[in-house]
């Protein structure tokens, strides 16, 4: 199940009404990121769930990778690699932008110290132009994607 309960709960301090408000914004959520079509398959990179088959090419370059082990503060630590950004229109959609973040949000809060501590996001760059960046989606994206994820996102 993508969305136990007891995550939820665990996210929301074991406050019941504040965790069925938090299930019911994370469902709407990710119905206006994936669309009605798709929001109710599996977040996967089958490429026959929620992710659209562009979006999980981008994601198998590997623009976002999740470490295995936990900072030191017992975050979850995602690496963002500047150099696999797309250079041309591929990363132009914040559609798409958002459906990445909210997947690595999901993916992040499916660990106890992502949920209990949080998500940083390290940007790594081998020799790129360091004014290269993955734009963040609005600030609209951004308000919405805080409502429905159970993780809070540092960067």
């Amino acid at each position: 199940m993508e969305s136990p309960p007891e995550r939820f709960l665990m996210a929301c301090n074991h406050n019941f009404w504040r965790a069925a408000e938090r299930i019911c914004e994370y469902w709407s959520t990710r119905r206006e990121i994936y669309g009605p079509s798709l929001y109710a398959l599996p977040l996967s990179l089958s490429g026959h769930g929620a992710l659209t088959p562009a979006t999980v090419k981008l994601i198998k370059r590997g623009i976002f990778t999740v470490l295995k082990t936990p900072d030191q503060y017992g975050q979850v630590v995602c690496l963002q690699d500047r150099d696999k950004i797309p250079t041309d229109d591929q990363w132009a959609n914040d559609k798409q932008r958002l459906q990445v973040v909210f997947y690595f949000a999901h993916i992040g809060s499916e660990s106890d110290f992502g949920l209990l501590n949080g998500i940083v996001c390290l940007v790594y760059s081998r020799g790129s132009n360091p004014s290269l960046r993955l734009n963040s989606p609005s600030p609209a994206a951004q308000l919405m994607l805080s409502d429905a994820i159970l993780v809070s996102l540092q960067s």
